[in-house]
């Protein structure tokens, strides 16, 4: 995931069960747990249809279906 989306974020922290990026609108956190169980943050500057757009996009790039944002 962070290979996909470093080219546009402004800011990114790694911890060992997740990952963080921020982007000029929008931001989003990943966490994996020990049962393979994904939580996934997603926030924008107030515009929630790029929200669900966004959320769409990374929860397909998770599944594996969709190759690049």
């Amino acid at each position: 995931m962070q290979v996909l989306y470093a080219s546009n974020s402004l800011d990114t922290d790694e911890t060992g069960a997740g990952l963080s990026m921020v982007f000029a609108d929008w931001r989003f956190k990943l966490q994996v747990s020990d049962a393979l169980s994904v939580c996934l943050c997603v926030e924008s500057r107030g515009d929630s249809q790029f929200m669900q757009v966004k959320t769409a996009e990374l929860l397909a790039n998770i599944s594996g279906t969709e190759e690049r944002p």
